[in-house]
């Protein structure tokens, strides 16, 4: 795990959902197949209001990367029920 993933994990928690963003950006920039980082980001633009279908194409990308991880499945299930 990139350690500045538990940065962004705290961002997330505290609803500091640019700086989420930011942090995994930069991950990405240096490792675009990051599992974590990839979630994360759906997670943070999901709450920041951007378009659920970047979201739900960021958040399935991390799946496909890891896709035994049941709390990204559940992430991706709120998204997807959150567009109606």
């Amino acid at each position: 795990m990139h350690p500045q993933l538990k940065t962004a994990a705290e961002k997330l928690q505290a609803s500091l959902f640019t700086e989420a963003a930011a942090i995994c950006r930069g991950i990405l920039k240096s490792n675009p197949r990051d599992a974590d980082a990839l979630h994360f980001l759906g997670l943070a633009e999901w709450q920041l209001g951007g378009a659920a279908e970047n979201s739900i194409k960021l958040i399935r990308q991390a799946i496909a990367r890891s896709p035994r991880q049941s709390f990204m499945h559940h992430n991706l299930a709120t998204v997807l029920g959150s567009t109606g």
